[in-house]
């Protein structure tokens, strides 16, 4: 594991997906996941425009499913910088399409506190940690005391002094990974291992078409 990397891991999945989806181009009637991958694609690549015209070109029965809304609505929230909102459709996710978004969790943290330092700068005031936590989906207050203080941002009683070029570069922070209880770990609970192996089979009425040699079409 000290050899694993991120980016290779995300390039093989990518590929995986994007054969995976062109098998449901050729076999529309032998996928009962369907909707629960193409969900995936999306919210693996948020922020992608070939990745949301590909769900947006989708057939109406697929396009219009709630899960595919939910990353539709969470990919908007994304390029929207709408910090709020994305961390409140994030509760409505399940528990794969959770981890799945769990590695934009630390840009996304940072992006978002760029923007409240900002926008709450004050030379007296403070922001409670309470709410920030709220606000961000840390696990506690005191997870998001020091991810601020991490940022370079100012602890002072349980709260956060917001200062204009207070914030570190992104390259000088040391962020770990982090790990989300609230809006991942909880959710397992739900689902044993091998519901989650099994996926959601969602049956779509699509007219069957010829079988055509897919492989033909894979590079």
């Amino acid at each position: 594991m000290g050899d694993f990397d991120t980016k290779i891991c995300n390039d093989h999945m990518n590929e995986c997906l994007s054969r995976l989806l062109l098998f449901y181009q050729f076999y529309p009637n032998l996928c009962r996941n369907q909707v629960e991958f193409q969900s995936l694609y999306l919210l693996c690549n948020l922020g992608s425009t070939n990745a949301a015209m590909h769900i947006l070109s989708l057939p109406v029965k697929i396009r219009k499913h709630p899960r595919i809304q939910l990353a539709l609505h969470l990919n908007r929230a994304y390029l929207e910088h709408n910090f709020v909102r994305f961390i409140r459709l994030i509760e409505k996710c399940n528990y794969i399409e959770s981890c799945a978004l769990l590695k934009y969790r630390t840009s996304f943290l940072i992006s978002s506190l760029e923007t409240m330092n900002t926008a709450y700068h004050s030379k007296v005031l403070t922001f409670p940690a309470c709410v920030l936590s709220n606000w961000l989906g840390f696990d506690s207050a005191h997870q998001a005391l020091c991810f601020c203080q991490e940022c370079g941002l100012t602890i002072k009683d349980n709260s956060i002094c917001f200062t204009k070029g207070a914030m570190k570069e992104r390259s000088k922070m040391k962020h770990k990974r982090t790990f989300s209880q609230k809006f991942v770990d909880c959710k397992l609970k739900k689902r044993s291992p091998p519901d989650i192996i099994k996926g959601l089979e969602i049956k779509i009425n699509e007219t069957e078409k010829p079988p055509v040699d897919m492989w033909n079409y894979v590079n």
